[in-house]
């Protein structure tokens, strides 16, 4: 008999208002009904936008470690916000072959099933991105129409550089150069933002 773990992620993000007791509860409910008794992993009061957290650490480490047989999560976004690092997290653990829960999205990740349906993920997400970054542009041409002086460029003696917008199309995945193109300043206040930015982060 294998000694392997069935292992059960849990993220609360920091919002005070959101409770753990409803993954925990959605996960152990899933596991009663399929006989799994898993070890839970559980990380309180982190942020999603990142896997810098304890308990996910913990997991990756026994992952590598060849000690987890499957994992159970209740959604995809308690293991990241960012798509492109849930994706990077599948693609490590299915390389491993670890088949991958989420019990709430009716999703299982498993041998060349799994695999297409994470294929399929990504190009949701990719469309969702593109379409969002469409209607962002579209915005913005607007807001350039209502209010041409503050899209005019720089004028003398003035200096005013939305970073908010800078940080939410990085954040979008825009380049230096789409970014300063779009909010028509210079590329190297772009990069100084974001890199001020990353050094606060």
């Amino acid at each position: 008999m294998s000694d392997k773990i069935i292992a059960a992620y849990v993220r609360i993000s920091t919002d005070k208002r959101q409770k753990t007791d409803t993954q925990i509860s959605d996960i152990e409910e899933y596991c009663s009904n399929h006989g799994i008794t898993p070890k839970f992993y559980i990380d309180e009061g982190f942020s999603g936008n990142n896997t810098d957290r304890p308990q996910f650490k913990k997991l990756q480490d026994d992952v590598f470690k060849g000690r987890v047989s499957k994992i159970i999560i209740s959604r995809l976004n308690r293991l990241s916000r960012k798509a492109a690092d849930g994706m990077k997290i599948f693609d490590e653990w299915l390389e491993k072959d670890i088949p991958v829960v989420s019990v709430n999205e009716s999703l299982s990740f498993e041998g060349p099933t799994g695999r297409l349906t994470r294929q399929l993920l990504q190009i949701l997400s990719e469309w969702d991105q593109a379409t969002r970054r469409e209607a962002t542009l579209k915005g913005i041409a607007i807001a350039k129409e209502k209010n041409p002086e503050k899209y005019s460029g720089r004028k003398t003696g003035a200096y005013t550089i939305d970073v908010e917008k800078i940080h939410h199309l990085r954040a979008m995945n825009f380049s230096i150069e789409s970014i300063a193109k779009t909010l028509n300043v210079g590329k190297t206040s772009v990069q100084n933002h974001i890199d001020r930015k990353a050094a606060t982060d």
